[in-house]
């Protein structure tokens, strides 16, 4: 019975291992947010996100008042992203929660047209990225405790 038990266990770990492809990461401080997406994937929302900027491997940008910071890179089995934000006038942090309005100018992008991307993980932490037409780009994002 506990050879059952534990193989019954392993078995549960695996297929949730084989199931989770990618995964985000909300870390919250009143002074930073930081926001971590992994994506096992090759063709998943980051491979389009890097895609939608200029199809490179690399994504490098800093906000002109250097309080947004965006960082992806392809590896050989997917693609990472870190989000890193500070308290300013457009981005607001608050509540284990973030929103922020900008625009492709801003960050050094082109305005390549609407794009939208969102990640959710079993532990509540949400993060979505849209930019719209016109290149204003909206990023919200949360870390939800205890629900």
């Amino acid at each position: 019975m506990k050879f059952a038990l534990l193989t019954l266990s392993a078995l549960v770990f695996a297929v949730s291992a084989i199931a989770a492809n990618d995964s985000v990461a909300f870390f919250y401080k009143p002074e930073k947010v930081g926001v971590l997406i992994n994506e096992r994937s090759q063709t998943g929302r980051l491979s389009n996100f890097l895609n939608h900027f200029g199809n490179s491997d690399v994504l490098n940008t800093t906000s002109t008042d250097q309080k947004i910071n965006i960082s992806c890179a392809r590896g050989q089995i997917g693609i990472a992203c870190t989000f890193t934000f500070l308290p300013a006038q457009n981005i607001q942090i608050r509540d284990r929660a973030l929103s922020v309005v900008t625009n492709v100018a801003a960050l050094g992008l082109p305005n390549a047209g609407a794009f939208e991307m969102s990640f959710a993980s079993s532990m509540k932490d949400k993060f979505n990225f849209a930019v719209s037409d016109k290149g204003e780009i909206r990023m919200t994002g949360s870390k939800i405790l205890g629900q």
